[in-house]
């Protein structure tokens, strides 16, 4: 089953620069410890109702076949777009919220602001990750 997509724009968008490649970014900018207070926390949740046994969101699942890999893969791809989106969102009312001045109201989406950051970063971050072994695996039988 194939879950890519032919949009070129799309395929730039979550293409796996270079720089990505050997995960340091994501080590400076903590996206790990990121990554791990979320499974921690909403993590243990969906392990409890058994998501790790499949391929998801937030699991690759036990059959670590290609399939599930590509899966995961879209997945983090559209999830991706997802923070994307949120991200564009909080930053337009935020900088709405801004022009009036510093008030209570402008912490909680700075707060959510650098959430969804970091939820786009940990995408980003499995994605090279996932890519790296389908490559390994994978591109010399293909």
């Amino acid at each position: 089953m194939e879950y890519s997509n032919d949009n070129r724009f799309l395929d730039s968008l979550f293409k796996i620069r270079e720089f990505e490649k050997d995960w340091k970014i994501y080590e400076k900018l903590w996206v790990k410890q990121a990554q791990a207070i979320v499974m921690w926390t909403i993590g243990k949740i969906f392990k409890i109702i058994g998501m790790n046994n499949y391929s998801c969101i937030y699991f690759i699942g036990k059959n670590i076949d290609e399939e599930s890999l590509r899966f995961y893969e879209w997945w983090t791809r559209f999830n991706e777009w997802v923070h994307i989106s949120l991200w564009a969102s909080i930053l337009f009312s935020l900088i709405a919220q801004s022009t009036e001045g510093f008030n209570i109201y402008v912490i909680f989406p700075a707060l959510w602001l650098i959430t969804n950051w970091y939820s786009h970063m940990i995408q980003r971050y499995n994605r090279a990750r996932v890519m790296k072994i389908l490559d390994k695996r994978y591109k010399k039988q293909n």
